[in-house]
């Protein structure tokens, strides 16, 4: 029982909740033309999107825009679990993503490096693993991540 607890007050801190919400409000209000005409520019496949039309399911639930990291920078947390990447390995790379994820600011530039970083490396798995992929996927691999770096939380906390 202290382990879902431990789980669940760390996801309500993380409030996700409220991200998955702007996530669908994105989605809800893309125009996909205007996603595939700036695919390039993002660092997205067309191949991937091509995909995604296929299941079908809007481009904002697995590509993000640099605009709208910067409006809400807590939204690089949805972005870098559904890439199924750590913080320890954003860090790793140069591309620390941790204060944003707790709502400091994100200039534009960093915005557009990690947008160019995650599109690229969901792109990959979409366009390699076309088969896996469904109108609730992204939810899926965003909260396996999500979990596994929650698990490591609890763990470091068992052992202290």
């Amino acid at each position: 029982m202290q382990r879902g607890r431990f789980f669940a007050l760390n996801l309500i801190q993380l409030r996700f909740g409220p991200i998955l919400d702007e996530i669908e409000a994105i989605a809800r209000h893309a125009d996909l033309e205007i996603w595939r005409a700036a695919a390039h520019r993002l660092g997205i496949d067309p191949n991937a999107l091509d995909v995604l039309d296929h299941v079908p399911i809007c481009y904002p639930f697995y590509f993000c825009d640099p605009t709208q990291l910067v409006r809400s920078p807590s939204r690089v947390a949805y972005y870098r679990n559904l890439a199924m990447i750590s913080i320890q390995v954003m860090q790793d790379i140069g591309l620390d993503t941790a204060s944003h994820e707790a709502g400091q600011p994100l200039p534009l530039d960093k915005a557009e490096q990690l947008a160019l970083y995650f599109n690229s490396t969901i792109s990959a798995f979409v366009v390699t693993n076309p088969s896996l992929i469904t109108s609730r996927r992204h939810i899926e691999m965003m909260f396996s991540n999500l979990g596994e770096s929650i698990g490591d939380l609890w763990r470091n906390k068992a052992g202290e």
